[in-house]
């Protein structure tokens, strides 16, 4: 059974579609220093023809000039340079690789199955391409991304403040973000789903879950990144585990028992890549020979002697590595986080460069004795631990420092508001609030602004609704650590 079969022409239900898009997103720190680089394919690539299309084996990249980052689609390729520029090969039915002329000053890359992003360093974001379900449509407005993940049918862009734009087709309500989605550090899409990591550590994922990709294991925590392949979930943890769920066909899910100090992952369409902290790239799932009849392209049959691999990225049924022999390049503008006072954070910053790696983490200014490692962890915190942190991270070519990361302490977090609401006279008018954090927690309901005497409760009930009544209520939610205040919710 061949469960590779990509075609262009929209199925009914997507879900029955297996489409290759960008997992990784990458973002460039340190533009104009310039470093010897090449980038290594291996596989097939599906070139699109009319409705239908044909398997072809990768083609070689151009030579390149100082690369900071990779990514592959279904049928193309894309690499960022460190003067923020695009270059771009392969498949162009449908001009994905047809770079937009004059685009400059690009910090991220990500390639859909028919499209492509490009993030610039102004927060705004480029699009080119299959425009067939709205992909190429930016929302107008779209400004402060930070991050950005290409899929087959839509988009997503995570924003300084941590929300999450979606566009695109909106099959299996791939653009509906959840309401309550905040605070969220990093994204990634693919195929029809989606995938975002809160700074609490726990993953939330909305679209299409015919494989289950979309089924987050309940006792997942303490997750530091995450993957998104055609129909599989990888996430890493603070403890350097890697757990992945979803579609198995091939083994894609399973995660190598042997796998361990992994830099950076990268999911493909129905294999996965990781770059090592020696250096080596390990592949698992489909591609582990070349039999087309029988689904295997040979995308994961890692090429012998790979040196300086600075970067892993998965296409649909290609393979790409970045050999580089430059200095680290880090990969902002940070996202700050808000951390909930008395939890735990894991602070880091993805790089692009060649092990081994030196960190040095900064607190406001001041080198942290502790923080040594690619990955800074904040236990039990405290308004003390508030403030800027940046990193520091060099390796035999040289040394890159990233961008300042705010970390702001709050004392509780609201996650479930409470909502505006239209009703006639004589009806019931309920409000309720769902906090997060240290217990227990008091309540105090106001009605526009003045405290509703005995609304101490985390419901309010209003029986027999009046004109009166009609107004904007909000509620004060308190522990021991301080005090929140609920968005404002209308009664008309």
């Amino acid at each position: 059974m061949n469960k590779l079969v990509p075609n262009k022409v929209r199925p009914m239900n997507p879900c029955h579609v297996r489409r290759a898009v960008l997992l990784l997103t990458f973002f460039c720190c340190i533009p104009h220093c310039y470093a010897s680089t090449q980038v290594i394919s291996w596989g097939y690539y599906w070139k699109s023809k009319g409705g239908s299309g044909s398997f072809v084996p990768v083609t070689p990249p151009p030579p390149l000039n100082d690369a900071v980052a990779v990514s592959g689609g279904a049928g193309h390729s894309l690499a960022l340079l460190g003067n923020g520029t695009v270059v771009a090969w392969g498949d162009n039915t449908f001009r994905q690789a047809s770079v937009p002329a004059g685009l400059g000053n690009v910090v991220a890359i990500a390639a859909g199955d028919y499209h492509s992003l490009a993030l610039r360093s102004d927060g705004t974001v480029v699009a080119w391409g299959d425009k067939t379900d709205g992909q190429t449509a930016v929302p107008p407005g779209l400004t402060n991304v930070t991050a950005i993940s290409a899929a087959f049918f839509h988009n997503l862009a995570l924003q300084a403040n941590g929300h999450v734009v979606a566009w695109g087709a909106n099959y299996s309500g791939l653009t509906n973000v959840p309401t309550d989605l905040q605070n969220v550090v990093a994204i990634a899409c693919r195929n029809a789903y989606s995938l975002a990591l809160k700074a609490d550590g726990t993953v939330t994922a909305w679209g299409n879950g015919f494989y289950g990709q979309v089924n987050v294991p309940l006792n997942l925590t303490n997750v530091v990144a995450i993957s998104a392949g055609d129909e599989q979930s990888l996430a890493i943890t603070s403890d350097g585990r890697i757990v992945g769920w979803g579609d198995n066909y091939y083994g894609e899910s399973t995660v190598p028992a042997a796998l361990s100090n992994v830099v950076s992952l990268s999911a493909g369409g129905a294999h996965n890549l990781a770059l090592l902290v020696d250096d080596s790239v390990v592949a698992w799932g489909g591609g582990t020979n070349v039999n087309l009849s029988t689904g295997d392209y040979g995308q994961s049959i890692v090429p012998a002697n790979l040196t300086n691999v600075a970067a892993v990225a998965a296409g649909y049924i290609h393979s790409l590595a970045l050999l580089r022999d430059g200095p680290p390049v880090l990969f902002p503008p940070a996202v700050g986080r808000t951390v909930l006072y008395g939890a735990s954070a894991w602070l880091s910053v993805p790089v692009t460069a060649v092990p081994p790696l030196y960190y040095q983490w900064s607190f406001n200014g001041t080198n942290l004795p502790n923080g040594t490692d690619a990955l800074l962890t904040l236990k039990n915190v405290t308004y003390s631990d508030q403030g800027v942190y940046s990193l520091l991270v060099s390796n035999q070519f040289g040394v890159a420092i990233s961008s300042n990361m705010t970390v702001t302490v709050a004392p509780l977090s609201i996650t479930n508001q409470p909502r505006s609401q239209d009703a006639l006279a004589g009806a019931t008018l309920t409000l309720s609030v769902g906090p997060r954090g240290q217990g227990p927690f008091t309540y105090q309901w106001q009605f526009n602004g003045t405290n509703i005497v005995a609304a101490t409760n985390n419901t309010l009930v209003l029986l027999h609704a009046k004109v009166s009544d009609s107004g904007t209520y909000a509620v004060v939610v308190s522990n021991l650590a301080g005090a929140v205040r609920s968005e404002d919710a209308d009664f008309n």
